[in-house]
C-alpha cells in the first residue's frame, strides 16, 4: 500500500513595504484630484438649494399680494463684505393698507416708519451664495430680449429688524395686486444673478420674472 505523500507547503506571502508606499503615494494623488470636483458639486448643490428657496418666496410674495389684493416687496441683503461664506437674507415686506406707501424711496429708511407696512414672513437667509448681474453668467437656453425690455433689482435702502438688530436690504422688486412683478419702472422682464460666494460662476443662475405675470424661470449657467 502506498503511503500518502506529505502535502505541500503553501507559502503565504504580503505586500512589501515599497509597494504599500506606492499604493498609499497614488491614493493620494487621486484624492488631490478629487478634490476641486467635489468642491464644485458642493458649491452646485448650495446654488440648487438657494435656488429652490428663493423661487418659493418669489411665488410666495406674488400669491399674498394677490391674495390680499396688496403690494409685497421682495427685499435682499448681501453678506457684510468680510463674511467668508457669503449668504443672501431675503425679506417679504407686505403692505397692510393695500397702498404703495414706501413708492422706491431710495432714501436710508426703516421699516419701523411704517404703520401700514409689515414683515409676512420670517427673514431667511441663504447661505454660500451672493447676488450678481447677469453679464457675469453665461445660463443655458436663456431667451435674447431687448435691453429696453429688461430690468435689475432695484437700488434701496431699507433697514429690516433682524437678528436682533437692523439689516440694510439694498435691493428689492415688487408685486403688485394683480399679480406684476415690477421695480420702479415698468419692465418686461426683471433679472438678477445668484452665484457661490466663493470660487467663480461656473455653478451661478439667472433668475428672470415676467413682468406681466409675475412668474419666476430660473436658468443655470454651462
Amino acid at each position: 500500500m502506498k503511503s500518502k505523500s506529505p502535502p505541500l507547503s503553501v507559502r503565504r506571502s504580503g505586500f512589501s513595504l515599497l509597494e504599500l508606499l506606492t499604493v498609499l503615494a497614488i491614493t493620494a494623488v487621486l484624492a488631490v484630484m478629487t478634490i476641486p470636483s467635489l468642491s464644485g458639486l458642493q458649491r452646485g448643490n448650495t446654488v440648487t438649494g438657494n435656488l429652490t428657496v428663493l423661487s418659493g418666496l418669489l411665488e410666495q410674495a406674488r400669491q399674498t399680494a394677490v391674495a390680499k389684493n396688496t403690494f409685497v416687496w421682495v427685499a435682499f441683503s448681501d453678506a457684510p463684505a468680510d463674511a467668508v461664506d457669503g449668504g443672501v437674507a431675503v425679506a417679504l415686506i407686505g403692505a397692510t393698507g393695500g397702498v404703495d406707501s414706501f413708492g422706491w424711496n431710495n432714501a436710508s429708511t426703516s421699516l419701523s416708519n411704517y404703520s401700514d407696512m409689515e414683515l409676512i414672513a420670517p427673514v431667511r437667509v441663504l447661505k454660500g451664495v451672493k447676488l450678481t448681474g447677469v453679464s457675469a453668467i453665461s445660463p443655458n437656453g436663456l431667451p435674447p430680449e431687448p435691453t429696453a425690455n429688461l430690468a435689475a433689482l432695484e437700488s434701496i435702502d431699507f433697514q429690516v429688524p433682524f437678528g436682533g438688530n437692523s439689516r440694510h436690504f439694498t435691493k428689492a422688486l415688487q408685486f403688485s395686486p394683480t399679480g406684476e412683478a415690477r421695480v420702479k419702472t415698468f419692465r418686461r422682464t426683471i433679472e438678477f444673478g445668484l452665484v457661490p460666494a466663493t470660487g467663480d460662476a461656473a455653478n451661478g443662475a439667472v433668475l428672470r420674472l415676467a413682468g406681466l405675470t409675475g412668474k419666476t424661470s430660473v436658468y443655470r449657467a454651462e
